[in-house]
């Protein structure tokens, strides 16, 4: 178990009892670049002054009504509390509003969280995924203000929730950071230019200077030296080694999650008189991103069944399949490959 292993990470967060939903809204964040009436108003009288100020009023409000409608994304909000919440949510807390019936869950119980969230990457309808997931362990993170509609040029019906794009971009950077670390524990050292090319588009670069670039198109990622007589970086690895520079990599990414998705203490245990190391990731968030670093470090070890590809924690070292009905679904599949060839 994790928490035997590493230390005491305790991360419990709140769910939203009868779940969540996406709707379509406006937040807060895109509503404070919008210019209100008045300020829209003296623009249109600047560049059409014959207009009379009656027929000014009425297009600053539609024009303003547009930029709302312009910038409506999709949102992961909670089902309950989709009235008027103002006075019961913060910008930027992490709990659901008293309004919202919620359940606490422990996440550390759920040590392959992590895998099960970056393989929501490869789901063909992302929305409805992301939702079955959400409503077994709620926000990732904070959740901000939303308005769900636009009366004229105000916005009503005040709600908190996050942003589909928010949801999509960590479910990204999850999935590649796992994958390059599945490919450092994996594959051989000379395999990545296929391996990257086929699964990221990307490719370590060994430079005259001594320095190693990760690459995805005209991007290019600063990750290592292998060559610095200097001293001037911090992060070193042998040259030509892409599964070090693939483990660095992580490790870089790693630590700039944690550390600002997580906070460590080190309290004083009166029952066996030592410290304890403690980690508490402040979200869900950055409770994944521990799971991701346990899992790098070798805290925590994890297995993908090749039958049915979930990933689970092997009860022992040779242990190949996450059940016993994935180990005969396997071997009758097996059986019956056999048998076709055979015929054939």
């Amino acid at each position: 178990m994790a928490q035997e292993r590493y230390g005491l990470v305790s991360a419990r967060v709140q769910v939203a009892k009868n779940g969540y939903q996406w709707i379509t809204a406006v937040s807060n964040e895109s509503a404070y670049y919008v210019p209100n009436v008045e300020e829209e108003r003296d623009w249109l009288g600047g560049i059409m002054p014959e207009l009379a100020e009656a027929d000014a009023n009425r297009q600053a409000e539609e024009n303003i009504a547009g930029y709302y409608r312009r910038d409506m994304e999709r949102a992961l909000t909670s089902i309950d509390a989709q009235g008027d919440v103002l006075d019961m949510c913060k910008e930027g807390q992490a709990a659901l509003p008293l309004c919202v019936p919620s359940m606490e869950k422990d996440l550390m119980t759920e040590q392959t969280l992590h895998r099960k969230f970056a393989a929501l990457a490869r789901e063909q309808n992302q929305e409805a995924a992301i939702l079955e997931f959400a409503n077994n362990w709620g926000w990732l993170q904070s959740p901000t203000r939303y308005y769900r509609e636009i009366d004229g040029a105000t916005l009503t019906g005040l709600c908190m929730g996050e942003s589909l794009a928010f949801w999509q971009r960590e479910i990204r950077d999850m999935a590649h950071v796992l994958g390059m670390l599945d490919f450092a524990r994996s594959r051989s050292q000379t395999s990545l230019a296929r391996f990257d090319e086929r699964k990221y588009g990307r490719r370590f670069q060994w430079q005259d200077d001594g320095k190693v670039y990760l690459t995805q198109g005209k991007t290019r990622r600063y990750v290592a030296h292998y060559h610095d007589p200097a001293g001037e970086s911090d992060y070193h690895v042998p040259e030509n080694d892409a599964k070090a520079a693939a483990e660095c990599y992580v490790a870089q990414q790693i630590d700039t999650r944690v550390a600002t998705l997580s906070v460590g203490r080190y309290p004083w245990n009166n029952r066996i008189y030592k410290g304890e190391i403690r980690v508490g990731p402040r979200s869900l968030l950055g409770a994944l991103w521990v799971l991701c670093m346990l899992e790098a470090h070798g805290n925590l070890t994890l297995a993908e069944c090749p039958h049915c590809q979930t990933w689970f924690v092997p009860k022992h070292t040779d242990t190949i399949y996450c059940s016993r009905q994935c180990r005969q679904n396997a071997r009758n599949a097996r059986i019956r490959a056999e048998q076709t060839t055979e015929a054939a």
